[in-house]
């Protein structure tokens, strides 16, 4: 028996809509900048250029968590940084992230601008 096409046809103008929704929440900050960029892995590290970057920091979905989105458009690159926290007083530190081998610097600045506490165990 031959499926009928148009049976399933509740999505029908909402395409547009679901499309059109941003798929992130605004970011908190943002960081454009001029840097050398490395692959890392459990191999080494290679020098791939140098290129402009973006940073944007984003909220988690709690106080304990956030996220950093690393554009590098001219080399068609990105990664995602995932973030997590532990409060103290009033204030964020940092406390974990993945995603990254190493912890950029820009990132640390990106952080600490945005009032996250970021210890020196994470700029070293």
């Amino acid at each position: 028996m031959a499926h009928d096409p148009n049976e399933f046809n509740d999505w029908e103008g909402q395409e547009e809509e679901i499309v059109s929704e941003p798929l992130l929440p605004k970011p908190i900050k943002i960081k454009n900048f001029l840097a050398d960029v490395w692959e890392e892995g459990s191999w080494g590290a290679r020098h791939l250029g140098r290129a402009d970057q973006e940073m944007r920091l984003y909220e988690g979905v709690d106080a304990g968590h956030g996220f950093i989105e690393w554009e590098i458009p001219s080399m068609d690159r990105g990664e995602e940084i995932g973030l997590t926290y532990e409060m103290r007083g009033d204030k964020r530190a940092l406390t974990d992230y993945d995603g990254v081998m190493d912890l950029p610097s820009e990132a640390v600045e990106l952080l600490e601008s945005a009032g996250i506490i970021v210890d020196q165990e994470f700029k070293d």
